[in-house]
């Protein structure tokens, strides 16, 4: 394989870990806050297993922010350090200005909202991740870590690290594109977000692949989870956007995909932004 492919591959490994840890270190600190919480409260320290669980389960949502907000800024910070992501987040604008960029978060949301209109009537497994987020919708902290906290360690990980290292490594972009985007599904543990994340996943790396960095594909993340966040405080956990027959889901579900695909198309073709490839990755890799 050529080196070049070779040390990409490590380096996507490498991410990969590093956001392992980060999950690990933001359990770790959620669990020292809330045993500090506890005994500044007057409360004696017990650590035998069921007084961890019922420490854990259900965890104090400010517990849980605290953890994953700290957790974050550690490794953004060390990923920073160790130059596996682009120390830019955002760069000058590139050389043909990006005409009509609100049309692409425009598409990506109508293409989450026809992803989650269609996978809707599955009742896919969440892993008990629902009820989680709606405790943590209940603190303000707990909304900033789900709204903007995860998008932002997601998409310096998946789309400034993994998928730029693997294009800067010589991977067609197509490949990059997949790969990163699957991986991105498979992180997330629970068939009622992996496969929404994988196709959505597919979307983000095309913002970002157009513009060379998290300019769009941030943003459009933030703002799904916004949406997400605020559809499960007004409605509930089982409660839908749109609450329609099975015909009505794939109805509206196709056509908001088919919505959101020529609006991408539109904008793409419109925007001047060059598409990064193997034999000219962007310089801001190292």
């Amino acid at each position: 394989m050529n080196p070049h492919k070779s040390d990409a591959i490590w380096k996507v490994a490498t991410l990969l870990m590093i956001f392992l840890a980060y999950n690990v270190l933001a359990g770790i600190i959620s669990m020292g806050y809330a045993l500090v919480s506890n005994l500044l409260k007057g409360q004696r320290l017990n650590i035998g297993a069921d007084k961890i669980d019922s420490l854990m389960n259900p965890l104090d949502p400010t517990a849980l922010s605290v953890g994953m907000i700290v957790a974050a800024v550690l490794t953004l910070a060390f990923l920073w350090q160790v130059r596996l992501v682009p120390r830019q987040y955002v760069k000058p604008v590139p050389e043909g200005r990006l005409k009509g960029w609100p049309l692409a978060i425009v598409a990506f949301i109508l293409f989450a909202l026809g992803v989650n209109q269609l996978c809707a009537p599955f009742d896919l497994s969440d892993g008990g991740t629902e009820p989680l987020f709606l405790q943590m919708s209940g603190s303000v902290w707990g909304i900033v870590t789900m709204v903007v906290v995860a998008p932002l360690i997601e998409e310096v990980v998946f789309r400034a690290g993994i998928l730029q290292r693997l294009i800067s490594g010589g991977f067609r972009p197509a490949v990059a594109l997949v790969v990163s985007a699957a991986l991105f599904g498979i992180a997330h543990l629970n068939l009622a977000q992996s496969i929404p994340a994988f196709l959505l996943g597919i979307v983000l790396g095309l913002l970002y692949l157009k513009t060379g960095d998290l300019r769009l594909c941030l943003p459009a993340h933030i703002l799904n989870n916004a949406i997400a966040v605020t559809t499960l405080i007004l409605l509930g956990p089982e409660a839908e956007l749109f609450s329609l027959p099975l015909w009505g889901d794939i109805l509206m579900g196709t056509g908001m995909l088919l919505a959101a695909a020529a609006l991408l198309a539109y904008w793409w073709n419109r925007s001047k932004a060059p598409l990064p490839t193997p034999d000219a990755p962007t310089q801001s890799n190292d």
